[in-house]
């Protein structure tokens, strides 16, 4: 989930916090994952806490895990034109193998209307990190983005956060989550507002 609050010291930064919801947002082509300033406990519904992958088998670095965050405010940002971070909550566990997270690319653009997502900034956290525990152990993955190249944000187009989740096995299988859960595994970007 995504929620949008004024840190205290600095009101100028917006900190927006991914959520994934059941009813879409109504703007372009209808967005489930989105970037909110109030989360909330939707639907009672555990399921909307995470992305999970099970059954990794892969021993060499692949995707395992890849969404969009779009952000849903009646105020979007006009653009973006200092420097920001993204953070992403992982948990991973074994299955019968040492499971590893190794690292989390982030992808700032747009979101278009027609659902076209231009790429505009890329960070990349690298935490490889890994567990031998069959319960979830989890990460935080965090990147900055750049000062430039500042970028405008139209009228017919949203800020949008792309996450690739990288992992991988030593052997045999395991599992990995993108953790969105509300207030206890949030999964945000801190942005300046102006």
């Amino acid at each position: 989930m995504i929620r949008v609050y004024s840190v205290a010291d600095n009101p100028n930064i917006l900190t927006m916090f991914a959520q994934k919801v059941n009813d879409a947002y109504p703007w372009g082509t209808g967005h489930t994952d989105i970037f909110s300033r109030n989360p909330s406990d939707l639907d009672s519904d555990d399921t909307l806490d995470y992305y999970e992958v099970t059954g990794m088998t892969n021993t060499d670095e692949e995707v395992k895990i890849t969404k969009k965050f779009v952000h849903a405010d009646l105020n979007p940002l006009p653009y973006v034109t200092k420097p920001f971070k993204a953070i992403a909550q992982i948990a991973i566990a074994k299955g019968t193998g040492n499971s590893y997270c190794t690292k989390v690319v982030f992808t700032a653009g747009l979101m278009q209307e027609d659902g076209t997502f231009v790429s505009k900034l890329v960070a990349t956290a690298t935490p490889n990190v890994s567990t031998d525990s069959t319960s979830y152990q989890f990460l935080s993955a965090q990147a900055f983005f750049p000062t430039s190249p500042a970028y405008e944000i139209k009228a017919i187009e949203r800020f949008c956060l792309q996450m690739d989740v990288w992992g991988k096995v030593a052997a045999g299988n395991g599992k990995i989550k993108l953790m969105i859960s509300r207030g206890s595994g949030d999964s945000f970007v801190d942005l300046y507002k102006r």
